[in-house]
């Protein structure tokens, strides 16, 4: 058992041929920004060098995990979400297009 758990925590890529592509621009140049996992509106937030846990008001019976992606081919750079959502014994799948623009307006 201790093999199979140990198993969880390593790379799981046995074959680099099937990538995540922006849903945008179809590049293949994707990196992950952030993991959220909704449970039951107990929030666990992972980035680079964090992780922080919140309560939020769930509208959600079962667990949903995001995760968060941008791309560099766009300017500004596309960012998009792969949902994972549970409920009721099934898995719901999604790619949500964000509208970000992290720069000010200016002149």
């Amino acid at each position: 058992m201790n093999n199979f758990i140990d198993g969880l925590y390593q790379g799981g890529v046995n074959s680099f041929e099937k990538k995540v592509c922006c849903p945008i621009c179809g590049s293949e140049y994707v990196h992950i920004a952030k993991v959220l996992v909704n449970q039951d509106g107990h929030v666990t937030d992972v980035t680079k060098g964090r992780v922080e846990e919140r309560e939020v008001h769930s509208n959600k019976r079962g667990s949903v995990v995001k995760i968060l992606f941008w791309c560099e081919e766009g300017s500004p750079n596309h960012y998009f979400t792969k949902v994972l959502e549970f409920h009721k014994g099934e898995t719901f799948e999604e790619i949500q297009v964000l509208d970000i623009d992290h720069e000010l307006w200016r002149d």
